[in-house]
């Protein structure tokens, strides 16, 4: 099996097209502030999983105070008994 990082499904589907073997995982930055819906929902129709990176988030491209530093995420891990850092995993 072989693995994509960043691909969209298009990508993936033009790469297949042109004789490569689909890829059973695709690496792509997801989290809480940005959940790739879409992304997923193509890779799924596909049958490709898909792989988180940045689970954290990402503060340096979204935002000081995005991730585990979030005011929301730690509204929730203090709701729930849970660090931040196990909030932006369970999601």
């Amino acid at each position: 099996s072989i693995g994509v990082s960043n691909f969209s499904a298009q990508e993936i589907k033009d790469m297949t097209q042109g004789g490569a073997e689909m890829p059973a995982v695709n690496q792509v930055e997801a989290h809480v502030f940005w959940n790739q819906e879409k992304l997923r929902k193509e890779m799924q129709e596909l049958g490709v999983a898909v792989v988180a990176y940045s689970p954290l988030g990402n503060s340096g491209f979204h935002g000081e105070k995005s991730g585990i530093s979030s005011d929301l995420v730690g509204e929730v891990a203090k709701e729930s008994g849970l660090t931040p850092a196990q909030v932006m995993l369970n999601y």
